[in-house]
């Protein structure tokens, strides 16, 4: 992927902040708009086995390794204790 896609990506908002490493930088996950979808179904589940089961789905429609839709459920399933204090994101 060029770096013109990429800064083009996160101009338009198709990303998600999926961690912080603890250099401090932080981890994004470039998406699409099927992501953006799963992240609001996501943040409507409560139960993180169904929260799994639709994610695995996904990827599965996807049909190509989709680690950045793993790290959007982590992010998003992750317990409070896992998490940065200041900004919610998962310590990775």
């Amino acid at each position: 992927m060029s770096i013109e896609a990429i800064k083009e990506g996160i101009s338009k908002g198709f990303y998600e902040l999926t961690g912080v490493l603890k250099t401090g930088e932080i981890v994004i996950s470039l998406t699409g708009t099927l992501e953006k979808d799963l992240v609001n179904i996501l943040d409507s589940m409560s139960n993180d086995n169904k929260k799994l089961k639709y994610t695995k789905r996904v990827m599965d429609i996807k049909g190509r390794p989709a680690q950045e839709i793993m790290q959007i459920y982590y992010q998003n399933t992750c317990s409070k204790e896992a998490r940065n204090k200041k900004n919610g994101l998962r310590i990775r």
